[in-house]
């Protein structure tokens, strides 16, 4: 096979979103994912997010940021990779390795190479060569994350003031300011369609600033001056759209990319995938299925995220989630009378509409998440039977039987041929610690949750591509499909389990760079020192190593959080 025997080291760290689809394709094509320093031999192939790579120059960019992302100690990293003289190539190099079944690493450079001089400063280069250094203040606010300077609040009010202003004022204010929060949204939009990670991150958390301003902005001087997130080149956008009433050319880009939010929209589509299929000039998943089916035929969960396309993108009602919860509890006590289930996530931060529903399983006093799989099998399976589980976006042995037959009807739907070598890597042949679900509720039961506006705003499948739907047709007699997610872990490591699983996504960064920046390193197994365990049970003693105030889940939204942290204590 074609990574048979070789390695594969992520580097900074195996936790971004997007890894999850190149992983998987490595290791259908023999490969093996490491995230130890014991693993790394001379098979092994370091792979570099492409965000820290300026291709053209050859160089490691944004070094002090690559750094701070570590979850593995630096410099013994570095050291170790140097020594053994291991070529470092981009991660988007992976699908063009697999389209042309090759693996060549003579044209690639070793980490010393890449990184030129060392200490450069993360504020002093652009993203690429071809940027301008303008452009490249978006994500200066990034220098105030994980210092050990004193934070800033979010805005310049007491609070006490905070108190006393409401949020009814901060609700009138978000109309007052509804112009500016648009056009971050729509920049937010257009970098992530592009991949840029850190520019839609700034546009991301820059929208979050001016949602909570108590205060109409008038001018980009003014949100510079009072706003987190607000950098220099992020104030000139806003005083032009203050003086113009739009940010000139937007509208057009975004029109441009408007295909790649539709293929990234599916599950299993990221932007690196969206982006070949853009240079194919393919425009719908028609377009894919005649032009480019070895995508498909690798990524079996692409299929499932065009049918239930429309579902997915739907959100679902908080009452709706506990309704799902107990659906899951119920099998669950059939299946073992240890082990138990919590809802995280968004719901458990408060919000009133969720995208998906988290759920974590453990077991009093279990260490061992190998006990833990088979229950949540169990689980499974059990709904499978009541028909609740419509598919799964993994397969072993367990729920192959169920899902096979499912996954070959749709390839046929699609006129696609698929070999008995293509389906054998569909299955994973080891115990699950995950579960990736689509579940409906019955028809009873849904209407209680039915919402029209919930249902209607939501994005559409091309006609085309609409012969592959299993979506509803937004009907209360017709009940959507829910993406619902299994996750254990152990017993040990329950307070940091729920602290990574309940997010939001930019608040565990957020943490993560803290415990960096004060020489520790924090997952979702614990707060280590190291490689020493510091803290793994208690939550609430993580932040209190982290020399934080306890931030409730529902204060852990974009931008929310940091008016809770002040506390210069720590039991390290």
């Amino acid at each position: 096979m074609l990574f048979d025997k070789v390695n594969f080291l992520f580097l900074p760290n195996n936790e971004t979103g997007s890894i999850g689809v190149i992983s998987k394709s490595i290791i259908q094509n023999g490969g093996k994912i490491i995230s130890s320093y014991k693993e790394i031999d001379q098979n092994t192939v370091v792979l570099i997010n492409d965000t820290y790579i300026d291709t053209q120059e050859n160089k490691l960019i944004r070094q002090e940021l690559f750094r701070r992302e570590f979850t593995l100690e630096y410099d013994k990293l570095i050291q170790i990779i140097e020594a053994k003289g291991l070529k470092c190539i981009p991660t988007s190099t992976i699908p063009k390795c697999i389209e042309e079944d090759k693996l060549d690493l003579s044209q690639y450079s070793k980490m010393s190479q890449l990184c030129g001089i060392i200490h450069i400063s993360d504020e002093s280069r652009p993203l690429s060569s071809n940027k301008s250094s303008e452009e490249s203040t978006d994500v200066s606010f990034d220098s105030t994350d994980s210092n050990s300077r004193p934070y800033a609040q979010l805005i310049n009010v007491s609070p006490a003031q905070e108190e006393k202003i409401g949020k009814s004022k901060i609700m009138r204010t978000q109309n007052d300011n509804r112009l500016l929060i648009n056009a971050m949204g729509k920049l937010f939009t257009k970098y992530s369609s592009e991949g840029d990670v850190f520019r839609a991150r700034s546009y991301k958390l820059a929208k979050a600033s001016i949602e909570n301003t108590p205060f109409r902005i008038k001018s980009g001087d003014d949100a510079r001056r009072n706003l987190k997130h607000i950098g220099p080149s992020i104030a000139r956008k806003i005083q032009l759209i203050l003086d113009q009433g739009y940010l000139a050319g937007l509208n057009e880009t975004l029109e441009l990319s408007s295909h790649l939010n539709y293929f990234m929209h599916c599950y299993g589509v990221g932007a690196n995938l969206a982006k070949r299929w853009d240079i194919l000039n393919l425009k719908t998943f028609d377009d894919v299925v005649k032009n480019s089916p070895h995508d498909i035929l690798k990524q079996w969960p692409i299929l499932l995220g065009w049918a239930y396309y429309e579902d997915w993108g739907k959100m679902i009602p908080r009452k709706e989630c506990e309704e799902h919860l107990k659906i899951v509890r119920s099998a669950l006590r059939q299946i073992s009378s240890k082990c138990e289930v919590e809802i995280l996530g968004s719901y458990i931060r408060g919000k009133e509409n969720c995208g998906d529903i988290d759920l974590l399983f453990y077991s009093k006093d279990c260490n061992d998440t190998g006990e833990l799989g088979p229950v949540m099998a169990g689980v499974v399976l059990e709904l499978v039977r009541q028909r609740y589980v419509q598919c799964t976006l993994q397969m072993d042995s367990n729920i192959e039987e169920y899902m096979g037959p499912m996954i070959q009807e749709l390839f046929e739907t699609c006129k696609m041929q698929v070999s008995k070598a293509t389906t054998h890597h569909w299955r994973e042949d080891k115990i699950l610690k995950k579960y990736f679900l689509g579940v409906k509720l019955d028809q009873n039961k849904y209407r209680q949750y039915y919402s029209d506006k919930l249902n209607e705003e939501c994005k559409k499948l091309e006609k085309i591509d609409s012969y592959l739907s299993k979506s509803s047709n937004n009907s209360p007699d017709m009940p959507v499909c829910r993406r619902l997610d299994f996750f254990c872990c152990k017993w040990s490591e329950l307070g940091a389990a729920r602290l990574h699983y309940t997010g939001s996504g930019e608040f565990n960064r957020w943490l993560r760079l803290r415990a960096i920046s004060q020489g520790l390193s924090l997952t979702q197994h614990g707060l280590f020192k190291e490689n020493k365990l510091i803290e793994s049970y208690d939550e609430k003693n993580i932040f209190k190593c982290l020399g934080l105030n306890y931030i409730e889940p529902h204060n852990r939204t974009e931008g929310q959080w940091d008016r809770y942290i002040f506390n210069t204590g720590s039991n390290i």
